[in-house]
């Protein structure tokens, strides 16, 4: 209790009374947050585009296939498990046909629920069209050329591609412990006083964190680009463009404000389908270039000459989508990804088995969304069964799980660390034995340590794996694997 009245008083002393207020007012962030919000609307287009063929619901695979390594029971209907997980909204496309649709507590088509996070991704769609249109003048412009503030003094290096990438160096963090920071970010009625204000913890391009500031930051320099609100430019670029069906509201920071780049889209479901359809054409819709084809086409690709260097940039993240999916291939063959929102709120995209999937909730229901999606998007492609056990399936051939055993070496290096099974879990350790983490199964090729926020990731070669990735969701190191 001490610590908490403690915690408390540190945050009415960090924040103002106005970002106060709503805080306890408000408490917890929603997805039904667009009636607390003062706001602007887009309006939806004239004509709605059709580019899904609508069809009754089609089966899709048992629930206890693609969400294996969660608690459920046994034959639980697809509709009971989305209830109980507190989903609103599930979509399922595949090949340009809509195979399930549905809307479960309280919700349906036209809902405008806030997408929290899958918002950045409509704010770096607009940079890559910015700067195709000559607004900016590419990733690398400094910021200091659109925000006064930051043309001098320590932050003056900063650039574009900085707080594209997340790696702006400011000291925030939406992972930290800091709650108070993300209080005041998400209740701000001046969030252009807390851009002038951040201040850094490290130099830009050197640190990747996860933090929305840099998403309103690169908002800002959009704006002062091209000459209008990040609204009205978005209404202009794709809102109309892609014939949404469906009003969609922008929150502000205040009344007559700033929109809330980081997080404050309300949008409707079907609408964001059409949004990743643009993403899994390539950019393009109708015959027309929204987005540049070769900005879509970075956002998946993994580079692991790139990864395995000193880098700023964590692999798992590129231009507001992620990266770290589940893995039924080798790391540098995948090419899936997806938007991600606070609560559970995920729109995923794989090209390759042309799918994608959305799913909103009033918090995740104990899921690992982006797992689930993703291996309920490889049954779809492949029809494989992912083998919790005692085996899995890797590229359609049977991979004895004792082959992941073993001893490995730093590339490049003399450290030696070791993997082995015990029951139902892996213990990952140094040879000398003194530092041990304990690892279950994420998904078909990687292991995860939740208490250590790590994960494994092995690399196959004719069956046999050669070597694994430490992933600590900052760097990625790569082991050898020696016997």
């Amino acid at each position: 209790m001490f610590k908490k009245i403690t915690i408390l008083i540190i945050v009415c002393f960090t924040i103002n009374a106005c970002t106060l207020s709503r805080t306890l007012i408000h408490n917890k962030p929603s997805i039904k947050d667009g009636k607390h919000f003062s706001k602007v609307i887009l309006s939806k287009a004239v004509k709605a585009s059709q580019p899904f063929i609508q069809q009754p619901n089609s089966p899709l695979p048992p629930v206890k296939q693609w969400t294996r390594h969660q608690r459920l029971k046994s034959n639980q209907s697809l509709e009971t498990y989305l209830k109980k997980t507190n989903t609103t909204d599930f979509i399922v496309l595949r090949n340009d046909t809509n195979l399930y649709e549905n809307y479960f507590n309280g919700n349906d088509a036209n809902s405008q629920d806030i997408g929290f996070s899958i918002t950045k991704t409509f704010i770096t769609s607009l940079l890559a069209i910015a700067i195709e249109e000559g607004h900016i003048k590419g990733v690398n412009q400094k910021i200091g050329d659109f925000i006064p503030s930051y043309a001098t003094g320590k932050r003056k290096n900063m650039t574009i591609n900085d707080v594209l990438q997340m790696t702006s160096g400011l000291n925030y963090g939406d992972y930290s412990k800091k709650m108070w920071q993300l209080a005041k970010t998400y209740y701000t009625p001046k969030l252009k006083d807390l851009v002038d204000e951040a201040d850094l913890a490290h130099e830009p391009n050197t640190h990747f964190a996860y933090k929305s500031i840099d998403t309103q930051i690169l908002g800002f320099c959009i704006e002062n680009a091209v000459g209008k609100t990040i609204s009205e430019y978005l209404n202009e670029k794709i809102w109309q463009p892609l014939g949404m069906e469906n009003d969609a509201l922008f929150t502000l920071d205040q009344k007559n404000g700033n929109e809330r780049m980081y997080g404050g889209l309300g949008i409707g479901s079907r609408d964001l389908m059409r949004f990743a359809k643009l993403y899994l054409n390539k950019g393009k819709w109708n015959g027309q270039q929204i987005i540049p084809e070769k900005w879509v086409t970075s956002i998946y690709h993994r580079n692991m000459s790139e990864i395995t260097t000193p880098n700023a940039k964590w692999w798992g993240y590129n231009k507001g989508w992620w990266l770290e999916t589940y893995l039924n291939g080798n790391l540098n063959e995948q090419k899936d990804f997806y938007a991600a929102g606070y609560n559970g709120q995920l729109l995923y995209i794989n090209p390759e088995a042309n799918v994608i999937i959305l799913r909103r909730g009033h918090n995740k229901g104990g899921v690992n969304w982006q797992i689930a999606l993703g291996n309920l998007a490889e049954l779809l492609h492949t029809g494989d069964n992912y083998q919790l056990e005692e085996e899995v399936v890797a590229k359609n051939n049977l991979i004895q799980q004792h082959i992941f055993e073993g001893k490995y070496r730093k590339k490049g290096g003399k450290k030696l660390v070791q993997l082995k099974r015990k029951a139902n879990e892996w213990l990952f350790e140094t040879d000398n034995g003194k530092t041990c983490t304990p690892l279950a199964r994420h998904c078909p090729q990687s292991l995860y340590s939740d208490s250590k926020f790590t994960r494994i990731i092995f690399q196959i070669e004719n069956n046999q794996v050669v070597g694994l990735y430490v992933d600590d969701f900052q760097n990625l190191t790569y082991f050898e694997k020696i016997e």
